[in-house]
């Protein structure tokens, strides 16, 4: 509400850094609906002519906040909500828009939200795409997945680290 009070506001100082801490925080806040809010606050800004007036344009840490927090939500659309970010962000860098372009921090969100809603599939295909990019799966992509494979046990987590070392 904050965010918004502040867009009418002409003389309030509105960035981007405010409004990527605020869906940060939704990641962080692990409520069930967090990215719900958080997607709902970005697509409303960005459609906000105050939003449009003051030259905000979102950037890779804006959609990063938003992978962030859909991989923490346990969606069972997450891996297919995950994709459509990538697509939108890859979308919006060919198109030139600056700062979008997805890094490793992108497809490790991505990622992980594909795990999470337990879509091994999707995420071997993310996995796969990322190494065709030019940004490829490095030991921080390894180790995330390490981490929620050893927090949810089993013998899965092994062959799909396997798979993920196969793309270093």
């Amino acid at each position: 509400e904050l965010l918004l009070e502040m867009l009418e506001d002409p003389s309030a100082k509105l960035d981007l850094v405010a409004v990527n801490t605020v869906i940060n925080a939704y990641a962080e806040s692990m409520l069930p609906d967090a990215f719900d809010r958080a997607y709902g606050l970005a697509r409303m800004l960005e459609r906000d002519l105050n939003f449009i007036e003051r030259g905000l344009r979102f950037d890779r840490i804006t959609f990063n906040s938003l992978l962030k927090c859909l991989a923490a939500s346990q969606r069972k659309d997450a891996g297919e909500q995950a994709e459509s970010i990538l697509n939108e962000m890859e979308q919006r860098h060919h198109a030139g828009e600056p700062g979008v372009k997805p890094d490793v921090v992108s497809f490790t969100n991505a990622i992980l939200a594909c795990y999470q809603a337990g879509d091994p599939s999707r995420s071997d295909a993310l996995t796969a795409r990322m190494s065709e990019s030019d940004t490829p799966p490095n030991l921080q992509l390894f180790s995330t997945i390490q981490k929620f494979w050893v927090s949810k046990g089993g013998r899965e987590g092994a062959v799909l680290s396997e798979n993920i070392l196969a793309h270093l």
